[in-house]
């Protein structure tokens, strides 16, 4: 038998409602408050990004024209105008991500080569690889075929990346694999000291480094997030565990070309 609630329990039920509505509406508003500031510092930022890249395209430009010119100098330009313009695509990626983006980045997805967006993601953290002497092993097919938006893949390979090589061991290795099929999978392991059981259920906090903040290895804590925002706004999943012979693996799975898009 139901019990019929009484008008005190009723008033107090529409006064529960009406607080979680309003505290709904108020976390909304902040919400948007936070991306508005998230675009009017993207905005701030473009300006210096077209600059740099503009005087660097300056710069190689200037060499064509001098005789000889010096191949170095020219590879270096080279990597400051690509940061560049990897640096535009990031923010514009970023905002994709943003209540007020509608899902923008989901359809984008597009057909694209993992193998060549890759390429690029290795050519922005080699430098930080050279220094330290870590070498970066790729295998993969000739060509495999994803379904993704590029910059916001591209992204998430940078930052997966470059985690592997600053908790790296100095001389260590980076090893990454593609397999193609109705789904794509990209793997990114390193051979630096790996995480615990407990480190792996904090992995994607923001602003939780695991410790690392008492380390000399910078950061803020939000690559892992994003990606994994990045990963599942396209679709895909990603995951990591730690070896029994040491290092992360990270595995990222995005829909193939003959994936059905939904």
């Amino acid at each position: 038998m139901c019990k019929t609630a009484t008008g005190e329990e009723l008033k107090v039920l529409r006064l529960q409602v009406s607080e979680l509505r309003h505290a709904k509406e108020q976390a909304e508003a902040g919400n948007r408050a936070h991306w508005m500031l998230v675009c009017k510092i993207a905005h701030e930022l473009r300006g210096p990004l077209n600059a740099i890249v503009g005087f660097a395209e300056l710069v190689r430009s200037n060499d064509r024209r001098a005789s000889p010119a010096d191949p170095a100098v020219e590879e270096w330009v080279g990597h400051i105008a690509f940061a560049g313009w990897h640096m535009a695509d990031v923010i514009d990626t970023l905002m994709s991500l943003g209540p007020l983006a509608e899902g923008r980045l989901h359809r984008r997805g597009e057909s694209h080569d993992v193998l060549r967006t890759l390429d690029e993601a290795i050519r922005l953290v080699e430098p930080a690889a050279r220094t330290r002497g870590i070498c970066v092993d790729v295998q993969a097919p000739s060509l495999t075929l994803v379904r993704a938006d590029a910059c916001g893949l591209r992204q998430v390979l940078v930052n997966l990346l470059s985690n592997a090589v600053k908790y790296n061991v100095d001389a260590g290795h980076v090893w990454v694999s593609v397999q193609g099929g109705e789904d794509v999978e990209i793997a990114i392991r390193d051979s630096g000291p790996g995480l615990t059981a407990a480190q792996r259920e904090r992995l994607f906090q923001p602003f939780d480094r695991l410790g690392a903040e008492r380390s000399k290895v910078k950061g803020h804590g939000l690559g892992l997030l994003i990606s994994k925002e990045l990963v599942e706004a396209m679709g895909g999943a990603i995951c990591v565990d730690s070896p029994p012979d040491g290092g992360c693996a990270f595995r990222i799975t995005l829909p193939g070309v003959g994936a059905t898009a939904s």
